[in-house]
């Protein structure tokens, strides 16, 4: 990704410039919004406080069931490998074994 410059002239300061403006030089970054950083090998504690969720494992099958399959991969690849586990156990013993084969794909 480049670089934004932009040239601006300052009415309201004086400079060595015979026009009586100031020559501003400014280079916009690319910047990197927060929200969009990826987030890597959190626990579900961590997720839990995040999103604001009191359980993210019933948070994320939630999202499954409710279609949105690309949000459920997100989550899944946020957690660490410990918390995939526990994802596991939790998916194995809590939620409806007719939902097993389908979560389990989207989580290879």
């Amino acid at each position: 990704m480049g670089r934004v410059e932009l040239h601006v002239r300052h009415p309201h300061r004086t400079t060595f410039n015979s026009d009586n403006y100031l020559d501003i030089h400014l280079v916009i970054n690319p910047l990197i919004h927060k929200d969009m950083a990826k987030r890597n090998s959190k626990t579900a504690a961590q997720q839990c406080r995040f999103y604001e969720v009191d359980n993210i494992f019933e948070y994320m099958v939630e999202t499954y069931i409710n279609g949105n399959f690309g949000t459920f991969r997100e989550l899944y690849k946020e957690l660490c490998k410990d918390a995939r586990k526990d994802f596991i156990d939790f998916l194995l013993s809590e939620v409806e074994p007719i939902y097993w084969r389908e979560i389990l794909k989207e989580t290879i």
